[in-house]
């Protein structure tokens, strides 16, 4: 590739070719065609698109000479130039200096520990006077008397605006204001801010490809049927994050699951659905939109006694016909998590990666949480060959308040698991629920047609006899049933080669 270097005198530049010696075989920029240089300007944003976009990643090629500055200038909207506007920003002076066509970047941030300054706030003011170029704003931390400043400013129209985000508010509920507008958004970020019933922000365009309406009070319950009316005309919407602050199971009083053969609303190019809150809500909002191209789905239920996710289950169908290929199922000290596995090669054997997140703190709860998940969603873990099973970070008493039964009828639901993988922490555990004796079920009930047992521990060569041990009589029951199963150990991660124990 070309390098740039000045000549001398510095009233040009140079690309010089290293393989074919210095300045005698270079070429000056002044005779480059425009549009040769603008597509080396482009690939050059492209490489870099938050610094050159929300940034001033643009501005040090204007300095190179004036051509260069002349070609970018004329090209704004090509090339997508905007001027940031942040903490510590002389805006008089940028929009002074600069032509008036350019767009407004605006990225302000404030919090308790470092609060937004009176300078800030008063440039900040000034460059929401120019709606109509205003392109992003991002603010960060706002305190309630600094939004209910905003909202004055924001009360209408920006007819440029392509990503809003009101992030980091401290959990303080701010509504925004209903006025508000921008036909040609693209990007909605809103964290504990508030969206009026009667808002037009998401209904009124089209344009929209992410949406995140994250932590959301329960005061501003809204339905799903709600959400999917407002987003109905997004057909360019990739990515959607519905985050509820807590649960909205005492709103979900009445019939939110759609009623047979209800016409669903198609995103065509969603791909990435995140949602946190009751199954109630959930089972609503996928039960009527559909989907075909959906790679990554998590999802975050607060603790609830049952789980019943019809819905959910066939909009799973929509997108992966076939079952998931290898799960973790992993206890953590506040939540229970579902997730899928890539294969030893570390490719993802599933069309979409999957996480099934339950929050709750007691093990006994968690065990009970993931027993229901797995089997609402039987048809999608039946013809499971690979499941790990792993706790991390399990408080004091962990194992004792999860019985040997829970392990059997968790176990009970995956008769084709061929690979049982392990964290040393659950090998006692799942030994004595394996293990035949009285009261214990026959021998291949449990994972009839396992083969292999993977250990795994970053001191696994410390707790090896151990653990071999605890599978002996596991091992000699299923030998003597005809089943030979094979201990393996790793010393950690789940993708480096198992060491055999025979």
């Amino acid at each position: 590739m070309s390098l740039p270097a000045t000549l001398n005198g510095g009233s040009s530049v140079a690309f010089i070719r290293p393989d074919l010696g210095g300045p005698s075989n270079s070429t000056a920029i002044d005779s480059l065609p425009d549009e040769l240089l603008l597509e080396l300007f482009s690939a050059y944003r492209l490489d870099d698109r938050y610094t050159w976009t929300d940034g001033y990643g643009w501005v040090p090629l204007t300095h190179v000479c004036r051509k260069w500055r002349g070609v970018i200038l004329a090209s704004a909207v090509r090339l997508n130039l905007g001027l940031l506007c942040g903490n510590g920003t002389p805006v008089a002076d940028l929009l002074e200096r600069w032509p008036p066509d350019l767009p407004l970047c605006l990225r302000y941030d404030s919090s308790r520990h470092a609060p937004m300054s009176v300078q800030d706030e008063e440039v900040m003011f000034l460059a929401l006077q120019h709606c109509d170029r205003v392109r992003s704003m991002v603010f960060n931390g706002l305190s309630p008397t600094l939004w209910r400043s905003l909202i004055v400013s924001t009360n209408q129209s920006f007819p440029i605006l392509e990503k809003l985000a009101f992030q980091d508010t401290d959990n303080v509920d701010l509504v925004f204001p209903q006025a508000f507008s921008a036909p040609r958004l693209r990007s909605l970020f809103l964290d504990a801010v508030l969206l009026p019933t009667k808002s037009l922000l998401i209904s009124s365009t089209t344009g929209i490809i992410e949406l995140r309406l994250k932590n959301i009070p329960v005061t501003s319950y809204f339905s799903p049927e709600h959400l999917v009316a407002q987003t109905s005309n997004l057909s360019r919407l990739e990515t959607l994050s519905v985050s509820f602050r807590s649960s909205t199971a005492a709103l979900d009083t009445r019939r939110t699951t759609p009623e047979p053969h209800t016409p669903r609303v198609a995103f065509p190019k969603l791909c990435y659905l995140e949602f946190e809150g009751s199954s109630t809500w959930l089972e609503g909002f996928v039960g009527r939109i559909a989907t075909q191209h959906l790679t990554m789905l998590i999802v975050i239920f607060f603790h609830q006694t049952t789980f019943t996710l019809p819905c959910l289950l066939q909009f799973i169908d929509m997108n992966q016909r076939a079952a998931f290929g290898p799960i973790m199922l992993t206890f953590y000290n506040n939540r229970v998590d579902i997730s899928t596995l890539p294969d030893f090669e570390g490719r993802l054997t599933s069309p979409i990666r999957l996480n099934l997140v339950v929050l709750c703190d007691q093990s006994d709860r968690q065990a009970d949480a993931a027993t229901q998940l797995f089997r609402t969603l039987l048809p999608k873990f039946a013809a499971l060959e690979k499941l790990a099973l792993i706790a991390t970070h399990a408080g004091v008493g962990w194992e004792e308040a999860l019985s040997v039964a829970q392990w059997r009828t968790l176990l009970r639901l995956f008769p084709a698991v061929q690979t049982l993988w392990l964290g040393s922490e659950l090998s006692r555990q799942l030994s004595d629920a394996l293990r035949p004796g009285e009261g214990a079920p026959p021998v291949l009930e449990l994972l009839p047609e396992l083969r292999e047992i993977m250990v795994s521990d970053m001191d696994i060569w410390v707790h090896c006899l151990m653990v071999r041990h605890q599978f002996e009589g596991v091992l000699d029951a299923r030998l003597r049933a005809g089943r030979r199963v094979k201990l393996c150990f790793r010393e950690e991660g789940w993708l480096e080669p198992p060491y055999d124990s025979d």
